[in-house]
């Protein structure tokens, strides 16, 4: 039941964010979430267009066909150029969708890299808004922010890539030795693997405040499960926004980790902010 309250805790502070963040004024955080987001839709799609012409070009040599028409050749030579034509815009074609499925996959874990110092900077201005406490923010601070992104990135890719592969050979046990119970136990396995992605995704948010309370990597990650409800309730946000198609592509980055990353925040008391400070000496008393 505590988890139960603690997971409506994390939906109802991912409500309040954008309220937040209209209240401090940081509206213009969404412009640089945007500008990232505008870089990577552009590398992307010049990265998928320059690999299916490359992919292209290379089919082409291997068949051995000239670029240009061939208007004064054979019947026969005129056919062949032809088919290593389809042949050239079935291989284009399928690295296209290949290629393009690939940066779908890959997106949320370059949101998640490339846009930590963004979500480092409004978890600090929001502690900051609650606590009165203000903390420089310097170059080292954000370069250090990208890396534990980074990390957070790998960390997540690794946990559902693994995942997937369980999920994938427990459902294809569970086809060959109890085939009827496919039908009940895979709306529970994309369940389970939609809420492990969430739970990861609310963890990442939670990291910029473990960060500043001084925890490592590991004792951060030991202290969101320890909060895992409102990790999760974070979290499933995020989640929901990097699911949509289309959305997730041009809308989802700039939205979804800036919110999280605030709604991670508000989601705690002020005192609980606030790193731990040692115990001053009593006074009379050997130290």
């Amino acid at each position: 039941m505590e988890s139960f309250k603690s997971f409506g805790a994390g939906l109802r502070a991912y409500g309040k964010s954008f309220r937040t963040i209209r209240e401090m004024g940081l509206r213009r955080v969404y412009l640089f979430a945007a500008a990232m987001t505008a870089a990577f839709v552009v590398a992307g799609a010049w990265g998928i267009g320059w690999l299916v012409d490359e992919l292209g070009a290379a089919y082409r040599q291997w068949v051995g066909s000239e670029v240009a028409w061939p208007s004064e050749a054979s019947w026969w030579e005129q056919a062949k150029w032809l088919a290593a034509a389809a042949g050239e815009v079935a291989v284009q074609a399928v690295a296209w969708v290949a290629l393009f499925w690939l940066k779908v996959k890959l997106t949320k874990y370059v949101v998640l890299a490339f846009l930590g110092p963004v979500m480092a900077w409004i978890s600090e201005r929001t502690e900051a808004h609650l606590t009165g406490e203000v903390r420089a923010v310097g170059f080292r601070l954000m370069l250090r922010e990208f890396l534990r992104g980074l990390r957070s990135a790998v960390l997540l890719f690794f946990v559902e890539l693994a995942f997937g592969v369980a999920l994938f050979a427990a459902s294809l046990l569970v086809s060959l030795f109890a085939g009827p119970l496919v039908v009940v136990l895979s709306p529970a396995f994309a369940v389970l693997s939609f809420l492990v992605g969430a739970w990861f995704y609310g963890a990442s948010t939670f990291d910029f405040i473990w960060e500043r309370q001084g925890m490592g990597a590991r004792k951060g990650l030991r202290a969101s499960w320890g909060l895992r409800g409102r990790v999760l309730g974070v979290g499933i946000p995020f989640q929901l926004w990097m699911m949509l198609p289309v959305v997730s592509w041009f809308v989802a980055p700039i939205f979804a980790p800036v919110t999280c990353a605030v709604a991670a925040v508000l989601v705690f008391p002020p005192a609980a902010l606030r790193a731990p400070t040692p115990a001053a000496p009593q006074p009379g008393r050997p130290q």
